[in-house]
């Protein structure tokens, strides 16, 4: 597993040429959709800005390093907190924590897309950011009321 943060790649879009209908999650609810319409609430996040509190300072996704541990991830998958674009090796920093009770079903509550996939979850998606409506953050405050409930192993 590698656990070089710009390794990760974001999660697949959901566009398309065409006017195909497709389904997708974002936390809210199943959404249907045409592709020339928006997905979920409001503007799509056009480029990733450090400038904003939520995008260093939020989680963003956790990704699950080698011996288990995960690293909590802001927008431009570095360590909650790192305002920095340089490259960024997690092992180097103490920032990974073992978290108890992350399995497929906390995965899926976690997951934007409902994706029990443990090795990485993404909290949410360019076109679900949390600030762009009360819906979406109301999605994303439920899921960090899910992590702060989460035990940390101390051995």
């Amino acid at each position: 597993m590698n656990n070089v943060g710009s390794a990760l790649r974001a999660p697949p879009t959901n566009r398309s040429s065409g006017n195909v209908l497709r389904l997708q999650t974002c936390g809210l609810a199943l959404c249907k959709f045409r592709t020339t319409r928006p997905l979920c609430n409001k503007k799509k996040e056009a480029t990733v800005p450090l400038g904003d509190f939520r995008s260093v300072y939020l989680p963003y996704c956790l990704k699950k390093q080698e011996d288990g541990s995960y690293v909590v991830l802001n927008r431009e998958y570095k360590p909650v907190g790192f305002n920095t674009r340089e490259h960024i090796r997690y092992e180097e920093h103490p920032v990974s924590s073992r978290l108890k009770g992350i399995g497929p079903g906390t995965a899926k509550k976690l997951s934007y897309e409902g994706n029990e996939n443990t090795d990485v979850i993404y909290l949410y998606n360019d076109v679900c950011v949390p600030v762009h409506s009360k819906a979406n953050m109301d999605a994303y405050l439920k899921k960090l009321s899910i992590l702060a409930k989460l035990d940390i192993d101390t051995k």
